[in-house]
Order: C-alpha cells, then structure tokens, then sequence
C-alpha cells in the first residue's frame, strides 16, 4: 500500500496460517487495540472489543487477500498498531482496474460480514433495526442473544466492520480509498497524479479529523487523520520541492 511499510519482526508477534495464508500480528497490534477500548471501562468489554477488532480487520484483510488470487497474485496479513496490510508477494505495480478492485474489496469484505451476522439475527428473530445520526453516527439495535459477552461482541463486530470499512473508503493515503484515488489520477500522469493523490488526502484528512473531533470531542481520530495528513503533507513537499518520485 502506499505510504505503509511493513512493520519490522519481533520476538513477540504472533504468527499462523489461515485458509493457506500467513499471518503476522505486530505486538502494537494488541497494545492499540486495547488502547482504543478503555473508553469501555469494563475489562471483560474491553477484551471482547480486542476480539471484534481482531476478527474484523481478518474479515478485512482477506477480502484483499481475495481479490489479489483473482489476479493471480498470492499475499499474507500484517496486524500492526494502525490496522493491517495485506501484502502481494508479486511486488509489482498494478494497472488501474486490477488496484481499484484490490483496493476496494477490503472494506467491502467487512461490509459483507456485518450483513451476515445481520441476516443471523434477522434469522433468529431478533429483529435489527439501523438508525444513522450526523453526530451519534450509526446505531444499530436488536433483541439482546444471550449471554451478554455475545451480544456484546455481536454488538462490536457491527460497529467495527461498519465504521473501519467507511474509514478505509475514504480518499486519505494509505487507506484504501486513498489508493482507489491514486491509481485513478495516475491513470494518465504519473507525478501530477501523485500531487493530485495527495493534495486531496491531505484536504480530506483535515475535514474529517475536524469534523470527528465536533462530534466525539475526542483526540483519538483527530490525531489519527493527523497523522496521516501530515505524512501525506511531508511526502507532497518532497516531489514538489525535489521532484523525487514517490516510491
């Protein structure tokens, strides 16, 4: 991905295959996650949400994971403190289409899997309903399943795969619709497209950790499209400023 390196091996990730692919997960992977979830208070919620974090950003990953075998490429995951990568061993630069449909099937995967338990609860008549606010953002509620860790983590696994699949839709580099937007300006010019690439990532990044911050008023996502800004903001002075190439 652009803008992502691979985070170096430790001692302490964790590793193993699923359904033929490897997986690593980075130890800042567990250390984030649990980080993220201390707004929940209570240390069974928070363990669960380390859970739904784990098994969503899978879901996520092998939908790349996914699309990369249609292309005829063969990858492996990377759990890291940011997210996750899923990484071709083809180490090539893909045409337009190839990329967009990579880039795109991650959140799309997540999308699919909250649709899924959706039709589960659906199935099991536990009747869920969505209600979508500007400021509360979505809500999703049903008939509670017993016991209460799992409907919990069903409750987490909706939310997570939802909003890291919107996230990751956006056009902020390295997400995944930062790269649908790159490899679109690309298609014709190589460098302005780049610049094009960055001018908005930066742009967007900046909305909408101002706008997460209005509504949560908290420094979690604002630092996190900060961060990415800035990386994007730095890279944008060195082709403008140098001429270098981005990769």
């Amino acid at each position: 991905m652009f803008l992502s390196a691979e985070p170096s091996a430790t001692p302490y990730d964790v590793r193993f295959s699923l359904f033929g692919v490897p997986i690593r997960i980075h130890p800042l992977f567990w250390l984030f996650s649990v980080l993220m979830g201390l707004n929940l208070r209570d240390p069974g919620l928070v363990f669960i949400w380390v859970v739904a974090c784990l098994l969503a950003l899978l879901a996520h990953e092998f939908g790349h994971i996914a699309a990369m075998r249609y292309f005829d490429e063969r990858g492996y995951i990377i759990l890291h403190a940011f997210g996750g990568l899923a990484v071709s061993r083809a180490r090539v630069q893909r045409p337009t289409l190839p990329q967009v449909v990579v880039s795109l099937a991650g959140p799309f995967a997540g999308f699919l899997f909250a649709l899924a338990i959706y039709g589960v609860l659906f199935a099991a008549g536990r009747q869920p309903s969505w209600a979508f606010s500007p400021t509360q953002g979505i809500d999703v509620s049903f008939e509670p399943v017993a016991p209460a860790g799992l409907n919990a983590l069903v409750v987490l696994l909706l939310e997570v795969n939802i909003y890291w699949g919107v996230l990751n839709l956006l056009p902020i580099l390295p997400l995944d619709g930062g790269n649908v937007s790159l490899a679109l300006f690309t298609e014709w010019r190589s460098r302005e497209g780049v610049i094009r690439a960055l001018q908005v990532s930066i742009a967007t990044a900046a909305i909408v950790g101002g706008y997460a911050y209005f509504i949560t008023r908290d420094f979690f996502l604002p630092m996190f499209f900060g961060f990415l800004g800035f990386n994007n903001y730095q890279l944008l002075q060195s082709i403008s400023n140098r001429g270098d190439r981005p990769w």
